[in-house]
């Protein structure tokens, strides 16, 4: 996991599954995201992280990384290292 996302590797050139897949897809490029039924061809940061459902808040006491969903309006956030409480806008 990198950045809140979970990833699987697929080499297309040694993985015949994941070349079907591919061309099921009709993608084109390396590297390709497939999120939901998204396809992103290329690395495009922004877009990749506008489709996360989450985002990932950093206790500013602890320094422990929580995810927190998106767009649910104001929450309160507990620590889960320290406990320290936090209003959070999401």
């Amino acid at each position: 996991m990198q950045h809140g996302f979970k990833f699987k590797v697929k080499d297309v050139s040694l993985d015949p599954q994941a070349q079907r897949e591919m061309q099921a897809h009709q993608m084109q490029g390396v590297p390709s995201f497939l999120i939901g039924e998204e396809v992103i061809v290329g690395f495009d940061k922004n877009r990749l992280l506008a489709l996360k459902d989450f985002k990932i808040f950093t206790c500013s006491k602890c320094g422990t990384k929580s995810r927190v969903p998106k767009n649910k309006g104001s929450i309160l956030l507990t620590c889960q290292g320290c406990q320290t409480k936090y209003k959070i806008k999401t």
